[in-house]
């Protein structure tokens, strides 16, 4: 948020990076809880996400562009937890 509030990036890209970034880890949350497995599937973990708004703050010339990265990659994750999560339930 620090990033859309300091006007490198648009507000509303902020407010869906830290969506996505909260979605990943709930989803993976509930996945464990519903299934009893771990579900530690998906494209980016925590040091990941880390890794890439740490890069975006370095490279803040290109910070739009990271963090529009930074949502798809969220987003595959997210979609790669509800689709593993999705064939153990059913």
């Amino acid at each position: 948020l620090a990033l859309g509030f300091s006007g490198l990036i648009p507000l509303w890209l902020s407010f869906t990076d830290f969506f996505l970034s909260i979605m990943t880890s709930y989803v993976r949350a509930r996945a464990e809880s519903l299934s009893g497995k771990n579900c530690e599937i998906g494209l980016v973990g925590r040091l990941e996400k880390f890794m890439v708004i740490t890069i975006a703050l370095f490279f803040y010339p290109f910070a739009f562009y990271i963090m529009v990265f930074f949502a798809l990659i969220c987003l595959i994750t997210i979609y790669q937890r509800l689709h593993y999560s999705l064939k153990y339930l059913l």
